[in-house]
């Protein structure tokens, strides 16, 4: 399970570790904390419309390589990130990262698939510690 922790821990840590950096987005770009806020919410609004169709590809295909995707795609996008040099471009990557986002709703699904009923609460409470210690970590 020690790698689908990472791979989790790495997809929400993109989340926070923007966080300093918006104030900074606002002055560079010339533009205002609205537009800022919409750019954030671009990944999750994406990600509500997509994590159910990669769930439905995962039960065809297999989790594993839907993980592998979306843990591609997000790569992807962290990379477009890092590069943007306009508003524009920060829309792209965070909208790249949303089509992408089945990484939480796999990892939820392997457990549910992999471990034994009685230790799958453990497993399950995990995911919010890994969230926790990204927060902790991402704007540090």
């Amino acid at each position: 399970m020690t790698p689908l922790w990472i791979g989790l821990f790495v997809d929400i840590l993109g989340f926070y570790i923007v966080i300093p950096f918006l104030p900074t987005f606002i002055e560079v770009f010339k533009t205002t904390p609205f537009i800022i806020g919409l750019i954030l919410a671009t990944n999750a609004v994406f990600t509500l419309v997509f994590a159910p169709i990669w769930g439905k590809i995962s039960d065809k295909i297999g989790r594993k390589p839907v993980l592998l995707i979306s843990q591609g795609g997000t790569f992807t996008a962290f990379i477009l990130l890092a590069f943007s040099n306009s508003i524009e471009m920060l829309f792209f990557a965070r909208m790249i990262d949303g089509i992408f986002g089945g990484n939480f709703p796999m990892v939820k699904a392997i457990i549910s698939d992999a471990i034994p009923p009685k230790d799958r609460g453990l497993q399950m409470t995990n995911i919010g510690v890994v969230h926790v210690l990204a927060g902790l970590v991402g704007p540090a």
